[in-house]
C-alpha cells in the first residue's frame, strides 16, 4: 500500500466507526423502544421488552400487539447498576392516562433483570405504553403498544 493512500484510509476508518456504525446500532433496536440517555450513569436501561410471559427469567412471546385475550402482558427491562441499589418505576399508560405505577427495586448488577404486569379487561382496548422511570422521575426509557379486541 502507498503512504499516500494510509490519510485516505484512516478518513474512511474515521467516517464508518462516527457515522455508518452508530445509525446502524439505532436501525438495529426495537423500533417501539426508546431508551433515554442518562448523563448520571448512576443506572443504566440495556433493554425494555414487551411480552406474553417470563420464564426462567427471560421473556416469552416478545410484541408490541396483543388482544384482550392475552389477558396479562409483562414489561421486561435488564439495567446495568453497578453503583448502588435503587428503585424504579415501570408506569403503565392507556391514550396518556396513568393506570399503575409499580415499584421494582434494581440490586448491584451489570444484568439486573425485572419485569411488572398488568392485567387486561373488555375496555382496555387501545394506544398503551409504559414509562421507565428512577425515583427521582427521571425518564429511563419508554415503550408503546396496542392491545385490540
Amino acid at each position: 500500500m502507498k503512504s499516500s493512500n494510509i490519510p485516505v484510509l484512516a478518513v474512511l476508518i474515521l467516517v464508518i466507526g462516527v457515522v455508518i456504525l452508530p445509525d446502524f446500532q439505532a436501525f438495529a433496536q426495537d423500533k417501539t423502544a426508546v431508551i433515554t440517555e442518562n448523563s448520571q450513569k448512576s443506572i443504566v436501561l440495556k433493554e425494555i421488552t414487551l411480552c406474553k410471559t417470563v420464564k426462567d427469567r427471560e421473556p416469552v412471546d416478545k410484541s408490541d400487539r396483543f388482544r384482550l385475550d392475552d389477558k396479562k402482558i409483562y414489561c421486561f427491562s435488564v439495567f446495568e447498576n453497578e453503583h448502588k441499589k435503587q428503585k424504579i418505576f415501570h408506569k403503565w399508560y392507556r391514550e396518556g392516562v396513568l393506570m399503575l405505577s409499580i415499584e421494582l427495586k434494581v440490586g448491584l448488577s451489570k444484568h439486573w433483570r425485572t419485569w411488572s404486569s398488568k392485567n387486561f379487561y373488555t375496555g382496555h382496548e387501545g394506544a398503551w405504553e409504559v414509562t421507565i422511570v428512577n425515583q427521582d422521575e427521571t425518564e429511563l426509557g419508554r415503550t408503546s403498544f396496542k392491545v385490540k379486541q
